[in-house]
């Protein structure tokens, strides 16, 4: 089961949302709320949910601000009454998933963005240092999971990916040119467009390729990931885990 607080003053919203995650019949969720913002803070810097709604009229972005001094990326979504496209950034540079707007909200989209930032909120987990769980279970199954900031060109790995690679990377933050360098000489083209192609129209990304490891060996690997976009469309983040198939 996964687990949501929702930050919000008013009960109503949280009795709608409840209604419409209840209806679901996918994956179970559970949805608790608080119009508490110390309780939500709290929450917050102890990690005790999966996902955090937060309400923007209840302080929300205060919430992110005071959160964004221990966390690189939070797992939470900035919910406001009426769609603001100037907030986008504003939260994407805060940390968080991105917004959630309240007006003529309905189930299917609702219940589509809830579990692409859960899945996503997974791989912030993995890249945080107090989740050794899940860096444990990537590393036995020879997984390295990574999230790249697009517009900061600035990709993260859960941890070191020579795992994958077979190079010594020296740190678990890259440049996109990095990463492509790892890539088999042959492979390192199409690997370039496809990865492109995905940014400019496309959402799920799996893809196999050739690394060349550092004792000249190669290597099969697998990537496998999902493009996370602005209310305008434009690729903000791409998340997912790469894998060893040799």
């Amino acid at each position: 089961m996964k687990t949501i607080l929702l930050f919000d003053q008013l009960e109503g919203n949280y009795l709608f949302l409840k209604d419409l995650v209840s209806s679901s019949d996918a994956e179970e969720i559970k949805l608790d709320w608080t119009p508490s913002f110390r309780e939500a803070l709290n929450a917050l810097e102890q990690g005790l949910y999966d996902l955090y709604l937060l309400s923007y009229e209840s302080g929300g972005l205060q919430l992110l601000h005071a959160t964004r001094k221990d966390k690189e990326r939070i797992p939470a979504l900035l919910i406001q009454r009426y769609n603001d496209e100037r907030l986008v950034q504003r939260v994407h540079d805060l940390g968080a998933l991105g917004c959630l707007s309240m007006d003529g909200i309905r189930l299917q989209p609702l219940r589509s963005l809830l579990y692409t930032s859960l899945r996503q909120a997974d791989a912030i987990r993995a890249m945080s240092e107090g989740d050794e769980r899940l860096r444990i279970a990537l590393k036995a199954a020879r997984m390295v999971a990574w999230d790249w900031d697009v517009p900061k060109d600035e990709l993260r790995y859960s941890s070191e990916p020579s795992m994958v690679t077979g190079r010594i990377s020296y740190g678990l933050r890259h440049k996109f040119m990095t990463f492509l360098s790892y890539v088999h000489e042959d492979d390192r083209e199409a690997v370039n467009q496809s990865i492109q192609n995905i940014l400019v129209w496309g959402s799920d990304y799996d893809f196999e390729y050739r690394i060349r490891a550092s004792d000249g060996k190669v290597r099969w690997v697998r990537s496998v990931a999902k493009v996370f976009r602005s209310t305008e469309g434009d690729p903000l983040r791409m998340t997912g885990v790469v894998m060893d198939v040799t």
